[in-house]
């Protein structure tokens, strides 16, 4: 009986000794574990890379400094030259379009002159870059909408930069806006509806919206531009000529600039055979580093229509002949306001001061903007 008590208390004894090793284990496992996430802590906070630091360096590395994606942007072309079609028939007569395939529009005898003019502007602009930057254009690559009228235009522009062309691509994302099918009874209740939903928004019925054409638009300038001189087996191209509408122009810059819907509702259709030249910048971030050449190309016009109203409480007016209820002013050179636009009010009434010398912009307290803007209506596009 005496044995038997013994054991039990050995028993016990080991198994309570087991129980405070276990224990003790434990806590010095925890003790030794926030002392190590003590020191990370301490040695992050030291070289000033914590958490959030090392994520936007990580961004910044993904995006700029990381050697794959720098050295794709130092192979991109040097210049992206976008070109409108020169003038067709539907520019000189626009009841055309309702009768005839948008696609089969053709040229005037003054587009044809139009565009030959656009090929030696071409050429000297090739020209004057090479001695200026002591950079080659060599080897120029074109891209074309399959329009008849646009064909047209780079047929009558190449022979004067032909000897640099190494390939011609023909490309149905830069195609002109499809309108659907029209009738001559509703045709002019689509385009009225299209100027109050706004060219970016309305979309015709069996026809696209703008922002349909936004979308291949953007497909075609990440899919075919930025990886041009990427494609295995083809020499490096140094330009690009891009024979195209105005439309399409105008949202290669919406995607490059950000614009919103609004600022692209106040951008005016370019002129025929109007150039924006896009001239590669490496300072700039992001995967399109190319900028507006205001020197070398034409600049996109841009205007917004607002209603003013004096701190005293009526719309201000610059014309006594007109109710003043009724006056909208507008703003030219929208453009020129830095985004976000609608935020610098500031910049916005001194603008206004200086384009209406009678107009004191400390006098104005609020604005309203026509947010489909004004552009509409200042050309047809065709």
């Amino acid at each position: 009986m005496v044995k038997n008590t013994a054991s039990s208390t050995t028993r016990t004894n080991t198994i309570a000794w087991l129980v405070v090793g276990t224990v003790i284990g434990c806590l010095t496992g925890l003790l030794l574990l926030e002392k190590k996430r003590n020191r990370e802590k301490s040695s992050r906070e030291k070289s000033g890379k914590g958490e959030e630091q090392g994520y936007q360096n990580f961004q910044w590395c993904h995006y700029e400094h990381c050697g794959g994606l720098q050295e794709k942007r130092k192979r991109l072309p040097e210049l992206v030259i976008l070109l409108r079609h020169g003038e067709s028939e539907a520019n000189a007569d626009h009841t055309l379009w309702r009768t005839k395939p948008d696609n089969q529009i053709k040229l005037t005898d003054t587009g044809i002159q139009q565009s030959k003019e656009a090929g030696r502007r071409i050429e000297a602009l090739f020209e004057s870059y090479e001695k200026e930057t002591s950079t080659s254009i060599k080897r120029v690559q074109i891209h074309v909408s399959p329009f008849e009228r646009t064909l047209q235009t780079i047929a009558a522009a190449i022979p004067y930069f032909e000897h640099r062309v190494v390939q011609t691509l023909p490309e149905s994302r830069i195609r002109e806006q499809e309108t659907g099918n029209f009738s001559k009874r509703n045709v002019d209740s689509f385009r009225e509806e299209q100027l109050k939903v706004g060219r970016f928004w309305y979309r015709f019925p069996t026809g696209e919206s703008g922002a349909d054409v936004y979308d291949r638009v953007k497909s075609w300038w990440f899919e075919s531009i930025l990886t041009t001189n990427e494609q295995v087996g083809y020499d490096h191209v140094d330009a690009i000529v891009v024979v195209t509408h105005s439309l399409s122009m105008r949202f290669v810059l919406m995607q490059l600039y950000n614009w919103s819907p609004t600022t692209f509702h106040s951008v005016w259709s370019s002129g025929v055979c109007d150039m924006y030249v896009l001239r590669k910048d490496l300072n700039k971030r992001g995967t399109s580093p190319y900028d507006l050449d205001r020197q070398r190309g034409d600049m996109p016009r841009s205007s917004m229509d607002m209603s003013l109203r004096l701190k005293q409480g009526r719309n201000v007016s610059d014309t006594s002949e007109l109710s003043v209820e009724e006056r909208i002013y507008r703003l030219h050179d929208y453009l020129d306001v830095p985004p976000p636009r609608m935020r610098h009010i500031g910049v916005i009434k001194q603008k206004l001061a200086e384009e209406y010398p009678k107009l004191d912009a400390n006098a104005i307290d609020t604005i309203s903007f026509e947010l489909n803007g004004t552009a509409l209506n200042e050309e047809q596009e065709f």
